[in-house]
Formats: structure tokens, sequence, C-alpha cells
């Protein structure tokens, strides 16, 4: 085992242990509340800019805008998976919220090594040689870019994201410049 797998190996445990004390329905809720915010926050954006009467190019007014509704959605909808997690426990169904959790979480982890390896093998700043002697690169490594292009590919919302993330801070410097 090279130095890339204990440290791999040590961030398995950690999000294994992490997503075990938060339970499935946390973790899901983490995650989805996480893109539902981005995605709220860049259609939502304009109309806390109208109402707080930010005039384009105003610096980081679009900015804070743009903050403030990313993290009111952010909370709305882990609000939401607390309330179902409460729901969970008094049915009597938190071990499979934590084991479930801790599944989750080790997925999560493993789409991150994933995506680390996947951009080294792009950018190279792990050594090739490196990424070859590591017990976890073949099974690992194209976890994450299949994954992106079921996502890009299925999910309509998902088609344009990164696109649109980019146009809207793009827009917003333009904005600024003027």
């Amino acid at each position: 085992m090279i130095t890339i797998d204990i440290v791999i190996t040590i961030f398995l445990a950690i999000f294994f242990i992490l997503g075990f004390r938060k339970g499935i329905i946390s973790e899901i809720f983490t995650f989805l509340g996480f893109f539902i915010a981005i995605i709220g926050a860049m259609s939502l954006t304009h109309y806390l800019i109208q109402k707080l009467h930010i005039a384009p190019g105003t610096g980081i007014g679009p900015y804070v805008a743009y903050f403030i509704v990313f993290i009111a959605i952010f909370i709305i909808v882990s609000m939401a998976g607390r309330l179902i997690e409460k729901i969970i426990k008094v049915v009597q169904l938190n071990l499979f919220n934590r084991i479930g959790g801790g599944i989750l979480g080790l997925f999560k982890v493993i789409f991150l090594v994933s995506l680390i390896f996947w951009l080294s093998s792009q950018v190279k700043f792990i050594p090739s040689t490196k990424l070859e002697q590591s017990v976890y690169y073949k099974p690992f490594r194209q976890i994450a870019p299949k994954t992106i292009a079921f996502t890009t590919n299925h999910l309509y919302i998902a088609k344009n994201l990164i696109g649109n993330i980019e146009h809207f801070f793009n827009s917003k410097m333009k904005e600024n410049q003027e």
C-alpha cells in the first residue's frame, strides 16, 4: 500500500463514520440541498437584486444576493430533511437510516477520489506511476467520468448546469466591469 492508498483508506473510514452519524436522509438532503440551492440561486438572484434595488455593476451586490438566495434555499432543504429524519426516528427506522448514511458517505468519498484520479490523469498533478501503483486507482478511476456522463445525459437540469453557472458569474463580472 502506498501513501495515496493510506490517505484514501483514512478518508473512506472518516466519510463512512460521518455518514453513519448523520444518516442517509441527512446525507441525501445535504447533497440535494447543494444542487437545488445552486439552481435556485441562479434562477432567483435577479428577483432579489430587483427587490433590493441593486444596480448592475455595483461591485459585490449581485454576488451577495446570490449567496443570500443560495443559503436560504440550502437551509430550507436541510430543514425538510431534518423533519423527514425525525419522522423516520419515530417509525423506528433509525438503524437503517444510519447504515444507509454510512454507505452514502462511502459513495461520496469514492466519487471524490475518482474525480481526483480523473483530473490527475488529465492534468498530471499525481505522477501516473504513482496512480498505477494505487490499489484504488483501477476500481475507482472510471466512476466519476461515467457518473458525470450519465447525469448530463439523463437529467435535464444537469445538462447545462456547469455552463449556466459559468454564464451567470461571467455576466455578473461583465456587469461589474461596465
